[in-house]
């Protein structure tokens, strides 16, 4: 007993020196001593608390998968039905993960929503990286003058540099290609041009 008393801190440490130094029942073995200690200072069923925090558990922005861990952890400390957790779990998933939900048969057990949940959350995120690397449209219609670089950026002579097309002739035989440069433009000279102070 006198190992676990030292691993105590704080008023749990005040209790157990206190239980020792009377010669209390709690500390005759560490069974009931953990008992007691734990009736003392987390009188809160686990049980309960764990059914509260999966009542208000939520996705929010993180991935399915990190939800569904922590909502098949705190649910096995419930003794919830599988419809329970099943409505329990639907509830708490994103709307965007619930609007692909609906679409499809839902399956009829709690790990056929998850893998089903996980599945389409895996295609939403490698769909938002597509969509995040995806080149710049090169009509001249759709494109925009920030995603052009600069030519002042670092241009050196005899470079190509990408430059805007607003004002030099392009050869476009047909409207749905991308337009091109009728001659090779190179640079041949660089002008360092500095404010008067």
């Amino acid at each position: 007993m006198g190992f676990v008393m030292s691993l105590l801190s704080g008023p749990a440490q005040e209790w157990g020196i206190a239980e020792w130094n009377s010669d209390s029942a709690a500390c005759s073995s560490f069974d009931i001593f953990a008992v007691e200690l734990q009736r003392t200072f987390d009188p809160t069923k686990p049980r309960s608390e764990a059914a509260h925090k999966l009542a208000r558990l939520q996705q929010g922005n993180r991935s399915v998968l990190n939800y569904s861990i922590e909502f098949r952890t705190l649910a096995s400390s419930c003794k919830w039905d599988s419809q329970a957790l099943i409505d329990m779990i639907y509830c708490g998933l994103s709307d965007k993960i619930k609007d692909e939900m609906v679409a499809r048969d839902p399956p009829s057990d709690l790990n056929g929503l998850i893998e089903m949940a996980v599945r389409i959350d895996l295609r939403i995120q490698e769909r938002n990286r597509e969509r995040d690397t995806r080149t710049p449209p090169l009509f001249e219609s759709q494109e925009k003058e920030s995603s052009v670089p600069s030519v002042r950026a670092a241009v050196r002579v005899g470079q190509q540099p990408w430059l805007l097309t607003h004002h030099i002739p392009l050869g476009v035989e047909n409207m749905k290609l991308a337009p091109r440069f009728t001659d090779d433009v190179t640079v041949s000279k660089t002008i360092t041009t500095r404010p008067k102070p």
